[in-house]
């Protein structure tokens, strides 16, 4: 029967020093494709800061080869504290294609010029019902 070899934490904490870099260069990716007024882009600082309080330290830790254990336990909470955050992030940015305000503002003249004009043409009084999208 042979041994197993014991866990290499310090490969596993540069793995996961790994995934946490990757998924903080991959927010910028992603916070570039949302639409918006540019404002999302304030989500960059917290994130990161997660990567500099986090991942960085853990880097350092692997590179120096001291206290492996430490370092996969601080990439493990920077991973949950990007997922915390990322959630929210998700929950905050707008959800598929957002509606400018010019279309929005065009289809709520169109409807206040057909009610008019039905109005006008001796309807009587109940031109249907108008609904106005806001923004």
């Amino acid at each position: 029967m042979t041994a197993s070899a014991p866990l290499d934490f310090r490969k596993i904490a540069a793995l996961v020093a790994a995934a946490g870099t990757l998924f903080w260069l991959y927010t910028f990716y992603a916070i570039a494709h949302v639409p918006g007024d540019g404002f999302q882009w304030l989500a960059v600082f917290p994130l990161g800061m997660i990567f500099a309080l986090f991942f960085l330290p853990a880097w350092l830790l692997v590179a120096i080869n001291k206290r492996p254990g430490l370092a996969l336990a601080v990439g493990l909470c920077g991973l949950i504290a990007f997922a915390i955050l990322w959630v929210q992030l998700l929950n905050e940015f707008p959800k598929g294609r957002q509606e400018s305000a010019s279309s929005a503002a065009s289809r709520s003249a169109s409807a206040m010029s057909s009610t008019v004009l039905a109005l006008k043409n001796g309807s009587s009084g109940a031109a249907g019902q108008v609904t106005v999208a806001s923004g």
